[in-house]
């Protein structure tokens, strides 16, 4: 992606401060798709995304093909959001983005001493944002998320994952079929390790149904 214009950036950083004003944001995933991408399919794209905290007003700059995202989308959105008198005119005192080396970065970028940022890392404004966004396109609520789930880590949701991999990977309907029987043997674990540990070995029969 090719810097923000020298001239675009001079204009804003002409702009009057708003002391009141911090805007949060920086490079998001959107929560839509674009159908076709380079290899035929669909993708989530980024854009460079900000929300005043004080009106509630949003900057989007999409980025211009698949891939065409680094930290200058998000300072090219800043300077727009800025440079746009109906929904600013005026620069922010401050920043939340979601690490420092983006903060950094506009800072360093704009050549702005004065402005300040803090490290957000949920950015909850503009998750709630982009929620609104989704429900709306779909005309319903978004359904949760499975690891809003108390007790539902990576971890956990990795395991069944690599094991459905794994079973895809075996294939074991081409070698079976509905008139194969399976022996399955479960082993008994060691203390701490299951919930069910002191249960009996259990053994079970079963053929595999094949669709």
């Amino acid at each position: 992606m090719s810097p923000v214009s020298p001239l675009l950036i001079a204009q804003f950083v002409q702009l009057p401060r708003n002391s009141a004003e911090a805007w949060q944001g920086g490079l998001v995933r959107l929560p839509t798709w674009i159908e076709k991408g380079p290899d035929g399919r669909p993708y989530r794209p980024w854009a460079g995304f900000w929300v005043s905290l004080r009106t509630g007003l949003v900057q989007t700059k999409l980025e211009p093909e698949f891939g065409a995202h680094d930290p200058s989308l998000a300072l090219e959105a800043l300077v727009v959001f800025g440079l746009n008198k109906k929904l600013a005119g005026y620069r922010p005192a401050r920043l939340e983005v979601a690490d420092e080396e983006i903060g950094t970065y506009l800072v360093r970028s704009l050549g702005d001493d004065r402005l300040t940022f803090t490290v957000t890392r949920d950015l909850p404004e503009v998750k709630r944002v982009l929620v609104q966004y989704a429900e709306h396109m779909g005309g319903a609520p978004l359904p949760p998320n499975a690891l809003d789930v108390p007790g539902v880590t990576v971890q956990r949701m990795r395991a069944p994952a690599e094991a459905s991999k794994a079973f895809h990977l075996a294939a074991p309907w081409r070698y079976l079929t509905d008139e194969d029987l399976i022996h399955v043997e479960a082993p008994q674990r060691g203390a701490g390790s299951s919930p069910f540990h002191g249960a009996r070995r259990r053994r079970s029969d079963l053929r595999l149904g094949v669709l």
